[in-house]
């Protein structure tokens, strides 16, 4: 009897011990150390943290020129002082890699199509370029229609892109326009607009030169010279065609280089003057 009960005992314990016995390490490893590529998954959490990818954010050169230092420890010095460097035209494209403040000013580390990488001001670049192609564009002080302005945009006016919302775009505008028809000229500014406009870059190169003929033909320092050579600038800087804005840059060619007297403004010309730096002073 007794060496019945002893082998009924050891039966169960060889059907028991497999359950409880062989699976602990493969619970523990399962729930607690989930691999993934060879780490854990609190390994992986705390790379996650410590390196955190970067992702490349397009900008543009949004001045006349700039120079890219590409020593971190060379900014702030003057140009003439520092050897490794590179002059980017205004338009220029570049990936933004990250910012960093240095002297109480914040500075953009960028990567060009060479993969080369240099530093720069965080201002001096801008997400995208917003030019008017379509006459009297209205203007909203809200992303809301029952916010228009007054200003009637006209096509060739740039701007710098702000930001978006529900399908309108906050734009720093550096043209002049009249605050009403036949009202005082003054700087646009920030708006909303919601159409009218393009984001092509080549149009933005464009309208670039298009506002300093404008500055040299109806601002104080009125020089019709220097506007034929913006203007002919504009029309030569697209070698892939013409854009939405070609035709008024030919059409006040023309009537410059066309007619020995001084223009006269058309219908919904001003006066437009802007805060940038041109070329060849």
């Amino acid at each position: 009897m007794m060496k019945g009960i002893i082998a009924v005992l050891g039966l169960a314990a060889i059907l028991i011990l497999p359950v409880f016995g062989c699976s602990k390490d493969e619970d523990s490893e399962s729930i607690f150390s989930i691999k993934s590529g060879g780490n854990t998954a609190e390994e992986n959490v705390q790379e996650t943290e410590t390196q955190p990818a970067v992702q490349p954010v397009t900008q543009y050169v949004k001045t006349w020129g700039v120079w890219f230092y590409q020593n971190e420890q060379d900014i702030g010095k003057p140009s003439k002082d520092v050897s490794e460097k590179q002059y980017m035209d205004f338009g220029s494209k570049v990936s933004t890699l990250e910012k960093k403040d240095i002297n109480g000013k914040t500075y953009s580390k960028v990567m060009l199509p060479d993969r080369s990488e240099y530093w720069v001001e965080a201002k001096a670049l801008v997400d995208k370029f917003i030019v008017i192609t379509q006459k009297d564009v209205l203007c909203y002080k809200q992303p809301d229609t029952d916010y228009a302005d007054t200003i009637m945009l006209q096509p060739g006016d740039l701007g710098l892109f702000s930001r978006e919302m529900d399908g309108w775009i906050n734009v720093d505008f550096l043209a002049y326009r009249p605050v009403e028809p036949g009202g005082e000229i003054k700087r646009v500014g920030n708006k909303w607009i919601k159409d009218g406009y393009t984001e092509d870059l080549s149009t933005a190169k464009e309208a670039y030169y298009l506002s300093l003929a404008y500055y040299y033909l109806y601002s104080k320092e009125k020089d019709v010279n220097k506007a034929i050579e913006r203007l002919e600038k504009a029309a030569s800087i697209n070698v892939t065609g013409d854009t939405e804005i070609t035709y008024v840059i030919n059409d006040l060619l023309a009537g410059l280089t066309g007619e020995n007297e001084e223009p006269t403004e058309r219908e919904g010309d001003v006066e437009i003057i802007l805060p940038v730096q041109d070329d060849g002073e």
